[in-house]
């Protein structure tokens, strides 16, 4: 579809009436520049502001909206961290059939047809900068207090932010996964909503630099407390992992999606994760194929069964 210009003037330009783009409608429209055409989608994102601040809502387009995500890594069972277009694809639809409709990039950006696709198909993501540090801790040892790391911290956001904000299917940016509250994320919170006013800031750990609450694996009672805007954290609350998706450990996912889905108050969540971390691997005795984790290569020390991320 077309739509209709109007100059606005300093060269810029003012659209009129454009259809909107969301999960359930991802409408796009191609804009064409000299030398370069790309795929652009038109919505507004907005965190309400009410009287009583535990009352925030995230709307899209005006409506509140519930994130109902997951966590996706990029792995293949036979090339490891490089995804086929054509895997990739599959990943997407079977998530969108999943009835889907978030994808939390766990821990880093994806490639480039990542967000192509995710914009075609109608899929919101929280694109996340690639910082992780939480195995030196969560308190002042972590790099997120050091001021020799803030560099290091605040360029991983700008290749973030500058690559992929023309991505309607963008709804929300992280600093990071497991990083630590340091003062390095306020340069980096503050960077972001300078370079990009349109979208809102998540930090795991329901961080003093971020727009919205976040936390991992809560356990069901203090999530619906959550829920009944009993707990003391920075609403609307994302739930950016919870469950770990690993043998039969979802036996719970209907008390908890429960939770999330009797307030606005949560935004959304996202399980971990989408698919187990394996690698294709063939069993020398029987000559079967099977899905190698952790140890399965003669590595030591191994945690078993687990995640290779």
């Amino acid at each position: 579809a077309e739509v209709a210009l109007e100059k606005a003037g300093d060269g810029k330009w003012r659209v009129k009436e454009p259809k909107l783009w969301s999960a359930e409608v991802p409408n796009l429209y191609t804009l064409v520049t000299e030398g370069i055409s790309f795929n652009l989608g038109f919505r507004e994102i907005e965190i309400t502001e009410p009287a009583n601040p535990r009352d925030r809502t995230f709307l899209i387009n005006g409506q509140p909206v519930k994130l109902k995500g997951v966590n996706r890594a990029e792995v293949d069972p036979v090339y490891g961290h490089h995804c086929p277009t054509a895997r990739l694809k599959q990943d997407l639809e079977l998530i969108k059939r999943g009835n889907f409709n978030h994808i939390r990039n766990s821990h880093c950006p994806q490639p480039d047809e990542f967000y192509d696709l995710c914009d075609e198909l109608g899929i919101y993501v929280m694109d996340e900068a690639n910082l992780e540090s939480h195995g030196m801790g969560y308190g002042f040892e972590s790099l997120s207090w050091r001021p020799e790391w803030l560099q290091a911290h605040l360029e991983r956001q700008k290749a973030m932010v500058c690559r992929n904000r023309n991505h309607p299917s963008i709804v929300l940016w992280s600093v990071g996964n497991e990083a630590g509250p340091g003062t390095n994320f306020k340069v980096c919170y503050e960077w972001i909503r300078k370079a990009d006013p349109t979208r809102y800031v998540n930090n795991e750990r329901n961080s003093n630099f971020a727009d919205i609450g976040a936390r991992q694996y809560p356990n069901i009672g203090w999530l619906k407390a959550t829920a009944a805007g009993l707990e003391n954290v920075k609403y609307p609350f994302h739930v950016n992992e919870f469950l770990h998706n690993l043998n039969n450990n979802t036996g719970s996912v209907k008390s908890f999606q429960d939770a999330i889905e009797s307030s606005n108050r949560i935004l959304g969540s996202a399980l971990w994760d989408f698919a187990d971390q394996g690698l294709y691997a063939i069993d020398k005795k029987t000559g079967k194929g099977y899905y190698a984790f952790g140890g399965d290569f003669g590595e030591k020390p191994s945690e078993g069964q687990g995640i290779l991320d």
